[in-house]
């Protein structure tokens, strides 16, 4: 079902995670703002924010630049982030890279994964929806014809094209990947997913790879809903034509394993497994897992993917863990732990931005602690992005764009 729109005032969007991961997360959140307001900063804990240049500083400061989403994005000329205020609602706001000045806003009910491809940007809701990169109107927005249905992920393919986007259905808990036609939003094809003794799928990630081959898909198979026990897979399609040709699926009928968002690095597909408390390399040409990586046990991610920087994978937990691994073997190249606990993460230059009550950041070889990026307790870091050797990062003290050194 496609509707074209000329003007539209709201874009609703609907959360992308179980309400269990929602009560994890504000419990979380609850411990990052008692640890920044406890004594856990030692004196080993470097209290001055490392030199990082500012290029500028823009928006108006808001009381809360929280969202689920974490991730920011750019596109050649514009940094987007989700800027929110108590009362005041939230906002889907394209930056000039230049200077920060505000390009547009459309106000967005719930998280958006902004996703832009060229001079579109897409946003998955209760739509899919996909706006002009440079005004922020609505040219289409696709759905299933299902009001319980809610697009979750998405990923764009513009030399065919295409759009993907990952469905869940609220109602009877099927997850499916459906492409649409970049220019129309018209449906191009259709994947359901089932498994072997699953009562319900949790969608996590829709990717294409870097050589665009195959559009990965990574998603969790519950066995007895609510999540008791999960399975963990990841599966290649067509994407021209959505036909799966090939999954691997990690865990059981009495495991707890969950999909993430998805990272890659040469031939292997890599996620980070909550439930298993670990990183997952998938091999594309062996078809099955060539190596696991733990994180600090009893802590879980908020559907973060890895980041790949220089033959090393690095990741975070919410116990304040901060990892390197080998590319290749997962072997740990070094650990460090922080009060606290982190998101998500990037990098940017020589550096690692793991993002927590003020913005950590650590030195990509040593995993050295260089300090907060944020010197003020009160700015609270939202979304972030990185392009070009520049830090993008939505705060609720106002967006900034650093430069990276380290």
């Amino acid at each position: 079902m496609t509707s074209s729109l000329s003007h539209v005032n709201y874009v609703v969007v609907s959360a992308p995670y179980p309400l269990n991961v929602h009560v994890a997360l504000a419990l979380t959140l609850a411990g990052l703002a008692l640890a920044a307001c406890s004594t856990a900063e030692t004196a080993d804990i470097d209290q001055v924010s490392p030199t990082l240049e500012t290029l500028w500083t823009a928006g108006q400061p808001v009381g809360i630049a929280f969202s689920t989403i974490r991730k920011g994005a750019v596109d050649a000329d514009r940094f987007y982030a989700i800027r929110e205020r108590v009362g005041d609602g939230r906002a889907l706001v394209a930056y000039d890279r230049r200077d920060g000045a505000e390009a547009w806003r459309q106000t967005v009910v719930g998280p958006c994964t902004v996703v832009p491809a060229g001079d579109v940007v897409y946003c998955p809701g209760d739509y899919l929806y996909a706006l002009d990169a440079r005004t922020g109107r609505v040219l289409w927005r696709h759905g299933t014809g299902r009001a319980e249905d809610s697009f979750q992920l998405v990923d764009a393919d513009a030399d065919a094209a295409r759009v993907y986007g990952g469905v869940a259905g609220a109602a009877d808990g099927t997850g499916r990947v459906v492409a649409v036609d970049a220019r129309t939003g018209e449906l191009v094809w259709e994947r359901t997913f089932e498994g072997p003794g699953w009562k319900g799928i949790r969608m996590a990630a829709a990717t294409l790879a870097p050589d665009g081959d195959d559009l990965f898909v990574s998603f969790s198979g519950e066995y007895a809903p609510p999540a008791i026990y999960s399975a963990a897979a990841v599966a290649a399609l067509d994407p021209a034509t959505g036909t799966e040709r090939w999954r691997v699926v990690d865990g059981g009928p009495e495991t707890d394993r969950e999909g993430s968002a998805l990272a890659f690095s040469g031939d292997l597909v890599l996620y980070t497994d909550s439930g298993g408390q670990e990183v997952v390399a998938v091999s594309r040409r062996a078809r099955a897992v060539a190596w696991r990586a733990p994180y600090t046990p009893g802590s879980f991610s908020i559907n973060a993917a890895p980041v790949v920087a220089g033959g090393r994978v690095y990741y975070t937990d919410t116990l304040g863990g901060v990892f390197a691994v080998d590319a290749a073997t997962g072997r740990r190249a070094w650990a460090v732990e922080r009060p606290g606990g982190f998101f998500t993460q990037l990098a940017c230059g020589g550096l690692l931005y793991a993002d927590d009550q003020r913005g950590a950041l650590f030195d990509l070889g040593t995993g050295r602690h260089l300090g907060p990026l944020l010197a003020d307790d009160e700015a609270i870091p939202g979304q972030a992005a990185s392009a070009d050797g520049v830090l993008y990062l939505s705060a609720s003290s106002g967006v900034h764009a650093f430069a990276c050194t380290g």
